[in-house]
């Protein structure tokens, strides 16, 4: 239980009467960190034993875990249980739901639009999910049941659950979450040799540079494995930086200008939707 899987734990507590909630660890360090934090009422390193009796199984570890955890599960749950992962990037994990799943045991992909660049379970907010929207990705084997008791699930924690496929998820978040973040790493490592500009810096470099102290490693988990639309959007992105390149070198202001004009009329068509 990390910042998201904490603060759900948080959130359940607050907002679900007369539940239990169960923390599984991969560490035995983080069962008194989690009980500390009071995100869950019990904790253990075991898998079997955090989810029996369980109405919901929720995943929320590292992306690259899923694949993992699905196959075990595959053979601990039963058609009582809901299977969903509050993960970054759902195409993969749909995948791996029905490749493990099939139609024995319900599941769906959820990702709550929240975060903060802060890691760990010393990070979680019982209000994270506080009027945020939340992305549920129902596939082919996912029933209305399901997916009704999922949307009563994010608004009972004050979310605001909206419905997506899959793959267009994966190529909205490759445009609106993923790509700022491998932006703002890039511009960090811009600074490589000139880490003393740092201290000088005003508003602009800390708003732009705030994303770049979140994990490395999930980062990493999360381009990779939604590696064809990131690059998507990496190449449609230098193609407006090697265009500023080109007019910066040519000394065409007019030509600058109607760039920064026309990505602020994108930002306001975007707004009004």
């Amino acid at each position: 239980m990390g910042l998201i899987g904490g603060s759900l734990g948080l959130a359940l507590k607050k907002n679900f009467r007369g539940i239990e909630v169960v923390g599984v660890v991969h560490q035995k360090k983080n069962i008194h960190l989690v009980l500390s934090k009071k995100a869950a009422d019990f904790a253990t390193l075991n898998l079997e034993e955090g989810i029996q009796g369980a109405k919901w199984i929720i995943l929320a570890t590292p992306p690259l875990t899923f694949e993992t955890i699905l196959k075990k599960l595959s053979s601990l749950c039963d058609s009582n249980q809901i299977i969903m992962d509050v993960g970054s990037v759902k195409g993969p994990v749909m995948e791996s739901y029905r490749r493990h799943l099939k139609k024995r045991i319900p599941y769906l992909g959820a990702h709550p639009i929240t975060g903060s660049e802060e890691k760990g379970i010393g990070a979680a907010q019982e209000d994270l999910f506080q009027g945020a929207t939340c992305i549920l990705t129902p596939d082919q084997n996912t029933s209305s049941k399901t997916l009704k008791e999922a949307k009563q699930f994010w608004k009972t924690l004050h979310a605001l659950p909206v419905v997506k496929s899959a793959a267009l998820h994966d190529q909205i978040f490759a445009y609106v979450s993923h790509l700022p973040h491998l932006i703002s790493f890039g511009l960090a490592y811009a600074l490589q040799g000139k880490q003393n500009f740092i201290p000088l810096s005003g508003q602009a470099w800390q708003d732009m540079t705030r994303i770049a102290h979140s994990s490395p490693l999930l980062w990493t988990e999360i381009l990779t494995l939604n590696r064809q639309n990131v690059y998507e959007s990496l190449r449609r992105f230098l193609q407006g930086l090697k265009k500023m390149e080109k007019d910066l070198q040519k000394n065409r202001p007019e030509s600058i200008k109607k760039f920064f004009s026309h990505a602020q009329q994108i930002l306001k068509d975007g707004n009004l939707l």
